[in-house]
């Protein structure tokens, strides 16, 4: 029973100091890249504002509100020129650095969302009620737009850095998100094309009406616990599989340290 105790307790001890650790580095981070943070909320909340004032068209503001703060947590993750040198100088585990760059990449992707659909609220609230329809952002199918290519992407992108070189896996993230953004931008015109096609009369404050519409019918068919569950069950297991593959990539690394 003694033993029992001292090894759960050990255990206890070991996960505190593991997140002590990881709160450390998540400090640094911010510290190092807080200018890049604001700079992409700046960045957010001026497109907001493009298409919120001017333009008033739902996708040129529902774009920038994906975009932006999808390329948080890569951009962080590479501007982190020392995190060879950091991974050894510090007395803390390779799993715990992998697992501090998604935590805080993610939240500061999240806080950056989080502020502009607040911003988003309170313009068509307050000051535009004519502009853009941002009702639907708020719902499941404008969060799941939101939220499910923000895992998707950097799940994929954080495993390729890890594995490769820091110069290689810069490259290869820039290729990468530049097929994201031509796909997007094909993309658009498909649906554009679609509408015009299908002589479907949508407003254009509305937020990507077609994708929206079939996102809406689809839930509408499983019904929406159903969504939620295959929603977060297919993000927890897309990003599991994406931290075990960055550890491992990482962990295999011939640069010393644990």
């Amino acid at each position: 029973m003694r033993n029992q105790i001292q090894a759960l307790s050990k255990l206890c001890c070991t996960m505190k100091c593991g997140v002590i650790e990881m709160l450390t580095l998540i400090r640094k981070d911010y510290l190092a890249f807080g200018h890049l943070i604001f700079f992409q909320l700046l960045i957010t909340l001026g497109m907001m504002s493009f298409g919120l004032f001017i333009d008033k068209r739902g996708t040129m503001t529902f774009i920038a509100l994906i975009l932006y703060p999808l390329i948080v947590p890569t951009i962080m993750l590479i501007n982190d020129k020392k995190y060879f040198e950091l991974c050894n100088a510090m007395p803390n585990s390779r799993r715990t650095f992998v697992l501090s760059k998604y935590v805080g990449g993610f939240g500061a992707a999240f806080a950056i969302l989080t502020i502009g659909m607040i911003y988003g609220y309170l313009v068509t609230r307050f000051i535009v009620s004519d502009g853009v329809n941002f009702s639907p952002v708020f719902g499941i199918r404008g969060f799941s737009f939101i939220l499910i290519p923000m895992v998707f992407v950097n799940s994929i992108t954080f495993p390729i850095f890890f594995k490769l070189s820091r110069e290689k896996g810069s490259i290869a993230l820039f290729v990468f998100f530049g097929v994201i953004l031509i796909g997007l931008l094909v993309g658009l015109v498909f649906v554009e094309k679609g509408l015009q096609a299908a002589n479907m009369q949508v407003s254009e404050q509305d937020v990507f009406p077609m994708l929206m519409q079939r996102l809406a019918s689809y839930i509408d068919r499983i019904g929406v616990n159903q969504f939620l569950i295959q929603m977060l069950v297919g993000i927890a297991g897309f990003l599991g599989i994406s931290v075990l593959l960055s550890i491992w990539g990482f962990s295999r690394k011939d640069i010393g340290g644990e």
